[in-house]
């Protein structure tokens, strides 16, 4: 009897084993990532760079993969085919109580209660734990079973390969393509929805999580979205004289201004600030020409990728925007995109009034010139719009002519009253709207 026991406890035990070790195995070389492989692998680890050389080539990981479900089914079904006989003859006296004569009830209740108790084996010992333990540290479940997975591998090969010639000769049946080679790789929204994960679970910090959502972001977002408007544009008229020139640094402090002829829509390139001061203490006629550098252009539609590439081809910081008709719709600077991947960087010269200021719940005041996606970003309103990009674009549209102060919209259940004008700009708008603690908590009971 004993014997019996023990062999059939170390042929179970065995068998889940097994299975354990071929799932731990799966979901190792699937979750584990490449660049701690290669960290590995630097490292001088020959195991990492092994399982690295296996998840870099896809026709040697899906061999992997085939060798290691050729393992589970091979050990799930000797853990049926052995374990539910050898446990059903162990477990058989425990249930002498149904008397001598009911010996077919005997044997199927025993057999029902070894498929019950190998069931849960099989769903604990040789899945649900080897699954927990791989997905907690993938890298290292990989390279624990490298060796054995190998080895399986060399014996198996015959077999696995006649079972992958079956599997393609199916696919070309039901007219499935085959995986990519680089089916693995993660599009720009799953690279969003990562990093808002990490971010939401505390692997990266708010700073990281805003600055890689940036970067993502910032391959496809067009200038037309962080230029400087042309209404805000300060330029110097190519026949400026020394008088002008210098009220001019005195009251905006820019480091580059485009210089034009009569308008921005004829610029003939910029001046650098410390151009401007050297010549300014000079005696003698003054002309901008002389000084002035060439003004790369850029349309409205180039993406600040592209914009960036420009500005590190042409070694200069400064672009002129312009429009589909060929005028200028702005103009933009290096310090524009690098805030829009670190955000709003305040210099000594640059105002202090905020872009947008929260005076209470339900309550806000924002400059013209805010972005939707800004707004959005901080409020949760639901103000975006396809059409424009910013709060004084949005009133605008919602009006239907110029803002004058007083005007108010109501677009997405949100007040916006303008404040300021500047000219036909507007400059700054009130927001309010019902806070969700009365939207959802109602009033006093009666």
């Amino acid at each position: 009897m004993i014997p019996a026991l023990l062999m059939a406890v170390v042929g179970v035990g065995a068998l889940a084993l097994l299975n354990a070790l071929y799932v731990g195995a799966e979901f190792g070389l699937i979750g584990t990532r490449r660049s701690r492989l290669e960290a590995m692998a630097r490292e001088g680890n020959p195991v990492a760079r092994r399982v690295l050389d296996t998840v870099t080539d896809f026709s040697r990981l899906d061999r992997a993969i085939a060798t290691i479900q050729v393992g589970i089914t091979g050990a799930s079904l000797g853990l049926g085919m052995y374990g539910e006989h050898a446990v059903a003859e162990l477990i058989r006296p425990l249930f002498s109580g149904l008397g001598e004569s009911a010996g077919v009830a005997r044997h199927g209740a025993a057999s029902v209660a070894a498929v019950v108790l190998l069931t849960l084996i099989h769903m604990v010992v040789g899945e649900m734990v080897p699954k927990t333990l791989a997905l907690q540290d993938p890298a290292r479940a990989a390279l624990w079973t490298e060796r054995p997975l190998r080895w399986t591998g060399l014996a198996l090969r015959p077999f696995v390969a006649l079972l992958a010639l079956f599997s393609r000769g199916l696919m070309r049946l039901l007219r499935i393509e085959p995986a990519a080679a680089d089916a693995a790789a993660l599009t720009l929204e799953e690279i969003q929805w990562v990093i808002d994960e990490s971010g939401d679970m505390g692997a990266l910090d708010k700073d990281q999580a805003l600055l890689l959502a940036n970067l993502v972001v910032f391959e496809g977002l067009p200038v037309r979205k962080v230029m400087l408007p042309r209404n805000q544009v300060v330029g110097l008229p190519l026949d400026a004289t020394r008088e002008s020139v210098r009220a001019l640094l005195k009251a905006t402090r820019h480091s580059r201004y485009p210089v034009f002829r009569e308008q921005l829509d004829d610029v003939v390139g910029y001046v650098h600030v410390k151009d401007l001061i050297q010549v300014l203490h000079e005696e003698g006629p003054f002309d901008l020409q002389r000084l002035c550098r060439r003004l790369p252009y850029i349309p409205e539609s180039a993406s600040c990728a592209h914009l960036l590439q420009e500005f590190r081809t042409r070694r200069t910081h400064i672009a002129l925007v312009v429009d589909e008709h060929g005028g200028t719709a702005g103009m933009v600077t290096m310090d524009d995109l690098v805030e829009e991947i670190v955000g709003d960087v305040q210099d000594e010269f640059d105002a202090e009034e905020p872009p947008l200021r929260r005076v209470r719940d339900g309550v806000a005041i924002a400059m013209g010139t805010l972005r939707l996606d800004d707004l959005e970003e901080a409020l949760h309103l639901g103000l975006q719009d396809d059409q424009v990009d910013t709060v004084a674009g949005l009133v605008l549209k919602e009006l239907g002519r110029m803002a004058r102060p007083g005007d108010s919209v109501v677009p997405a259940g949100v007040t916006l009253t303008v404040e300021t004008v500047d000219r036909l700009a507007i400059t700054r708008v009130r927001l309010d709207w019902e806070p969700a603690s009365q939207l959802s908590g109602g009033g006093d009971g009666d």
